[in-house]
């Protein structure tokens, strides 16, 4: 929701005279330690619950901001606080209130209780105005969060289930309860005083909802105190849903929420999550959301949704800093001057953090996919790269095997989802604790990066990793391309050991001819260092001895129509896929299925 689109505040603590202009569905103001943040939530909580801190009365004396009580002692100048916030009416309203709208609440030393209140405003649209306001609810949840905190939401709970009429006739049922129970009480008094009196409860259980406590249960089924025996780190994550509880069961009201510092206590990888938890909830009708942080999980949040400020003390006055507020707006590229030098690990840290996100969002994507796949399967599964991988080990075991092969080769659709099954840990056996999982990868950069194990590097037998209980296997190399790679003095864990590169040149030239192969004008990624470079210049360009085959990289689009051209090929000279054969016999016999050599 966008509800408030502009906040002006005037003298009020540390702000001389400054404001949080366009602002969205959520909004966050980063700063150093003192810089100012927190009275920009405070100031809404000026305006309108009346109080800077929960529970705390503004009084002018120690709110009025210093700067300005100075110019004040030297010259003719009125004293006095100001906060004006405009509005982007709700549909709902928009015939009494227009499209748009302001107010101004103004504090000095005479009306520090009651501020004065104007607007553009007058008369019945007036009524209109004192009626809106009121729907608006502001909660103000400042960086300690404490057991006050919680006494205070639950008896926000309260106020809400008990306008409902279920809990008002539960209630009932437990003051007829509670009248058994105490019968003998009642008749005692009866006859001692002659006083019919009787244990009834309370109309208002306010109080009793503030001492109320939420249960948690461990993994282990142990329950504990939330306020008293959790850590400060499940306590903070508490308070976002307790406060969309609340938005949720109060439908008519609008919801403006100010956190101060919501990754206190929480590791980075939670706070990643509850950055996102806000941002989820900021998408809500009812719901508003203001922040301060110092947190670059908060700090890379990027969207049409999230408006984000810089606030500092580096406006001087009378000889005292001001704090200062600017937009940190998306499309400059990159923060200003101010940030990366007070605070240059923000910045930094944060466009590090946006890439590590993205990747563990893809692995953890990756992850499930090969998990969906693996519980939709009862067979044992050599996971390949791609699909012409699929189709040429599928020929291989055809045509020099035969039979029923004992597992489903399946392409895993890149190197992304190669990297979630080289994961530690049982995820993926433990869904399939009776099937075998098996990984081929390419004898390249990519693959050697995807699962390192020095027993991997020649590519000659399979072996287990003992954490995920996954089989691993390269390619082979074959001798032809050994020998041509060692003629270039090309160091050997640089060797582009990929699929095509597994069969002789001449073939492969066979199938440039017949227009299934295309191969580029660039070399394979791991020829392109500047020392490489030198020996593998003179193969860049097509040769007699056809020795650019294994220099030059295939064009992708090429990949699948060449595992075709060479399918077809090998069903007249199977002998041509014969570097695979032991790859699939050795697979068979790990998943228990022994296959004649």
């Amino acid at each position: 929701m966008k509800l408030v689109t502009n906040i002006e505040v005037a003298y009020f603590r540390s702000i001389y005279k400054d404001q949080l202009s366009e602002c969205r569905p959520m909004n966050i103001a980063f700063g150093r330690n003192d810089s100012g943040k927190s009275n920009v939530l405070r100031a809404l909580n000026l305006f309108f619950n009346n109080q800077t801190n929960p529970g705390q009365p503004f009084r002018f004396e120690r709110d009025f901001n210093h700067s300005r009580r100075a110019d004040a002692d030297d010259g003719n100048i009125k004293k006095f606080v100001y906060v004006k916030i405009e509005f982007q009416t709700p549909p709902s309203w928009r015939a009494s209130l227009g499209d748009s709208f302001w107010v101004k609440k103004q504090w000095s030393v005479t009306n520090q209780d009651t501020p004065q209140v104007s607007s553009p405003f007058e008369g019945r649209q007036q009524q209109y105005l004192t009626r809106f306001l009121n729907k608006v609810r502001f909660y103000y949840i400042p960086a300690i969060k404490d057991r006050k905190i919680f006494e205070q939401l639950q008896s926000q709970i309260y106020e809400r289930i008990a306008a409902h009429e279920d809990f008002s006739e539960s209630l009932r049922g437990f003051a007829g309860a509670l009248r058994e129970r105490t019968a003998d009480l009642t008749q005692g008094l009866l006859n001692g005083l002659g006083i019919n009196s009787a244990v009834s409860t309370p109309q208002d259980l306010t109080d009793l909802f503030r001492s109320l406590d939420f249960e948690t249960t461990s993994e282990a089924g142990d329950s504990y105190s939330l306020t008293l025996q959790r850590g400060d780190g499940i306590q903070v994550r508490h308070i976002p849903l307790i406060l969309s509880f609340l938005s949720e069961r109060d439908t008519g009201h609008y919801f403006l929420w100010g956190f101060e510092e919501p990754e206190n206590s929480l590791e980075l990888a939670n706070a990643i999550q509850e950055a996102e938890t806000f941002q989820q909830f900021s998408r809500e009708p009812n719901i508003q959301v203001f922040l301060t942080s110092h947190s670059p999980a908060f700090f890379t949040l990027e969207s049409e949704q999230v408006q984000r400020y810089f606030v500092s003390r580096s406006y001087s006055r009378k000889e005292r800093l001001n704090s200062v507020v600017k937009m940190l707006r998306q499309e400059d590229g990159s923060a200003p001057g101010e940030l990366m030098g007070e605070a240059p690990h923000l910045a930094v840290v944060s466009s590090y953090l946006k890439e590590a996100d993205a990747k563990i969002r893809q692995m953890g994507q990756a992850t499930a996919d090969l998990q969906q796949q693996l519980q939709a399967m009862e067979r044992s599964i050599l996971f390949v790269e791609g699909e012409a991988d699929k189709i040429i080990l599928d020929a291989t075991w055809r045509l020099l095997i035969g039979g029923a092969c004992p597992f489903d080769i399946l392409p895993a659709g890149g190197t992304t989802k190669m990297e979630s099954l080289g994961c530690d840990g049982r995820i993926l056996s433990s869904i399939a604790p009776t099937r075998k999982i098996l990984v081929l990868v390419d004898n390249d950069a990519e693959g050697r990066r995807v699962y390192k194990n020095g027993r991997l590097d020649a590519g000659g037998r399979w072996i287990e990793n003992n954490s995920s209980g996954v089989w691993w296997r390269r390619l082979p190399l074959s001798v032809e391309f050994r020998d041509q790679m060692t003629a270039l003095r090309v160091p050997q864990h640089e060797w582009p050991g990929c699929m095509e590169n597994l069969f002789p040149v001449a073939l492969r030239e066979e199938a440039v001819v017949d227009g299934e192969l295309r191969l580029t004008d660039e070399p394979h990624a791991e020829l392109l260092s500047s020392q490489i470079f030198r020996s593998i210049k003179t193969h860049i360009r097509p040769r007699p001895d056809l020795a650019h085959h294994y220099v030059l990289a295939a064009d992708p689009d090429f990949k699948i129509r060449f595992a075709r051209w060479l399918e077809a090929a090998a069903a007249r000279n199977p002998q041509l896929l014969s570097e695979l054969q032991p790859i699939l016999q050795e697979a068979a016999r790990i998943v228990n299925t022994p296959v004649r050599n």
